[in-house]
Formats: structure tokens, C-alpha cells, sequence
């Protein structure tokens, strides 16, 4: 999308009224200023950052969709945290789409600060740990739900205010894995979860920890009842786990949501992390170069250390890194991406530690261990 929006002429992007995107975060390659040699050459391999659809959009300035539908990311807590970056501080659309494979997006368990370590939760750890570097206890309230779309609701009054009327509604499919269901209204049903604590504390139990809460160890916290921090039966049992959802959300009436140049930076923020370079530069430096320089490190290091012929590994061609198209003539029509169910969104391992234990590359999860944190 950022490749063929940005390549087309500037007029473009404002006369654009309808669009859909697939909602997997952006991946860019990280590197700190020891990464540098001298002269300004990359000395070393970097990290990765995930970029969420709501930094992305803010690389699209005039953009002024009537209609942004979006597919959300495999995981239930990343699609989760998309979602609600798009309510409360996304520009460039009226009304927005945002339809799940899962109707795990709402019922997913509250990922403990334990599960972060796991190998099931490789995608989510890479996805937070330049945000959030070894504060595990703080993402897993990041990406703790809460009930919906009351919350949602709530937040984008706060955002266009009361008397615009802007709304959030929450349909689900009534049918299991049949893809695009929930966008047929005589296939699907409003959907609402009622308002709940997020945590239940037992009658005395703060003051047996002398009546302060921030002195409860987390692993008693986390034993104790409470919205979303048990996975939803309803939602993800079987037969239910794999009907869609769609949340459908309009801003408010007169309230000016067109994508501004100049608008201020959001916590996580493509323009100020790479310093306002446009997107063709960015793309060179964070994406083109890092891969063409793992590619002839990994070269090198197979062929000096596995006995390979040594032919000149740093001269070899450097691969070419293309555009994940997402090819349709409705952009409202649901078609989901061919591999979505059966493989991760791929991750481009810049770091040599990012290879995992197969040393010729990356064996991702399956969709269901992706799922389970």
C-alpha cells in the first residue's frame, strides 16, 4: 500500500474514498548509534521494530477516505492493539472496517508476563521489544482487552466528543469458518460484552497486603479473577473461536479526520523514529539494506564455516525486496490473504539470533500456536 500510494503523484492520495489493507504491522530494521562505523557505514546487524497500521497511515498525508476496511493481523492481541490505535489516534478515514478471521479478538487471555519468554509468543515479542525493552509486566497490561465495544465507544466520544455522535458496533458471524460471513448482514449478529472489572478483589484482600495493591506480587494478581484475564469460552471454544468478527467504527459528524502533514507525533511513530526521511529513503535504509547485508554476512558464514567454496560471498547478487500485494477490484469485498491461515505474516530476521534453531532460516508457528501466546 505505502509503495503504491507514495510512488503515485501527491494529488492522488486526497481523491482516494475507499481502500483496504492488510492490517500486519510494518517491519523496519533498528539501529542504534553503536551500529554505525565510521563514515556511516552499518557495522552490525540491527533490530527490528513493528510498525502498527496507525503510524503507517500517518506516512499518507491528505489522505480522506470514506471507507477504510481493514484485515486484521493473525494474532488476536496484536489485531486487538491495531484496532483501538486506529480509534483513539488514526486519521484518513470516516468510517472504518476492521473485520477478524477470530472471534478470539475479544476473547483472547491477558498474556502474563511468564508467557513472553515462551516460543509461542516469538510474533508478540518481537513485535513489542523495541517498545517495551525487558518491562514484560507493562505489556501484558498493554495488551490486556477490556469489554466491547462500550470501551471503544467511550474513547472515541473522549477523541470527537459527545455531541458528534461518533459510533463503534461489534457484529459477529453466526457461521464458523466460512470467510467474509460477517459482512452479510442476514449472516451475522450485534455483538456487545457487558462491563466488567478488571480485576475482582476478594473481600480483605488488599488490606491483608497492608492496603496497598502495588505491593500484591504480580503472580497473585495474576491468579485472581477478572475481564480478560481468562480466555472467553464463548468466543473461543469450539466451533466458536473461528467465527469473524467486524467492529465498524464512524467518526463523528463534522469532525475533520483528514491525515494532516504536520499532525503530532502518536507513541509509536514512523516520522520521528527515521527523523521525517520520505518513504523511498526509509525503504532503502530499513528494509533494502539490512536484508541485502544479512544476505552476504549469511552467505559468508555458510561457505567459510560448513566448507563451502568460497566464491567472493560479499560479491554475491543482493536479493531484491518486494511489496506484499494485496490484489482485489472491491475494496470492500473480504478476500483474506492466501497464506493467512496457514503461516505467519513474514519476518524479515535481520539479527543473526533472530534465525532461530534452524540455521538456514525461520520455522514460525502454526496459526494455532501463534494464537495460544
Amino acid at each position: 500500500m505505502v509503495d503504491r500510494l507514495l510512488s503515485a503523484p501527491p494529488e492522488t492520495i486526497p481523491k482516494i474514498r475507499r481502500l483496504r489493507v492488510v492490517g500486519d504491522p510494518l517491519q523496519l530494521a533498528r539501529y542504534s548509534e553503536e551500529d554505525y562505523a565510521e563514515g556511516g557505514v552499518f557495522e552490525s546487524h540491527p533490530s527490528s521494530v513493528f510498525y502498527q497500521l496507525p503510524s503507517v497511515l500517518k506516512i499518507l498525508p491528505g489522505l480522506k477516505l470514506d471507507t477504510l476496511t481493514v484485515l486484521g493481523p493473525r494474532s488476536p492481541a496484536i489485531s486487538y492493539c491495531t484496532l483501538t490505535g486506529l480509534i483513539t489516534e488514526s486519521d484518513g478515514w470516516r468510517e472504518l472496517r476492521f473485520i477478524t478471521h477470530s472471534s478470539s479478538l475479544l476473547g483472547f487471555n491477558r498474556p502474563f508476563a511468564t508467557d513472553m519468554v515462551h516460543p509461542h509468543s516469538r510474533q508478540l515479542q518481537g513485535h513489542t521489544y523495541m517498545v517495551f525493552p525487558n518491562d514484560w509486566e507493562y505489556v501484558a497490561d498493554y495488551y490486556t482487552r477490556r469489554p466491547q465495544p462500550i470501551t471503544w465507544r467511550a474513547m472515541l466520544r473522549l477523541r470527537d466528543g459527545e455531541s458528534t455522535n461518533p459510533e463503534v458496533d461489534v457484529y459477529r458471524s453466526v457461521i464458523a469458518e466460512s470467510p467474509g460471513s460477517v459482512t452479510d448482514p442476514s449472516k451475522r449478529v450485534r455483538f456487545e460484552q457487558e462491563d466488567q472489572p478488571a480485576v475482582i478483589f476478594p473481600e480483605g484482600f488488599i488490606e491483608a497486603y497492608g492496603g496497598d495493591v502495588n505491593d500484591v506480587p504480580e503472580q497473585v494478581l495474576d491468579s485472581l479473577p477478572g475481564f480478560g484475564r481468562r480466555s472467553d469460552k464463548d468466543l473461543v471454544g469450539e466451533g466458536e473461536k473461528r467465527k469473524e468478527m467486524m467492529v465498524v467504527v464512524r467518526r463523528g459528524t463534522g469532525v475533520d479526520y483528514e491525515e494532516k502533514k504536520d499532525s503530532p507525533f502518536i507513541d509509536s511513530d514512523i516520522r520521528r523514529d527515521c527523523g521525517g526521511k520520505s518513504w523511498e529513503q526509509i525503504r532503502r535504509e530499513r528494509v533494502e539494506e539490512p536484508a541485502a547485508n544479512l544476505h552476504r554476512y549469511r552467505r559468508s558464514m555458510y561457505q567459510n564455516n560448513y566448507g563451502y567454496k568460497d566464491s567472493g560471498a560479499r560479491d554475491v547478487a543482493e536479493p531484491v525486496v518486494g511489496s506484499e500485494v494485496d490484489a482485489y477490484d472491491d475494496a470492500e469485498g473480504i478476500v483474506w490473504p492466501p497464506r493467512h491461515f496457514d503461516a505467519p505474516p513474514r519476518m524479515r530476521p535481520w539479527q543473526i539470533d533472530e534465525l532461530g534453531p534452524d540455521p538456514v532460516g525461520f520455522n514460525p508457528p502454526s496459526l494455532e500456536k501463534d494464537e495460544k501466546w
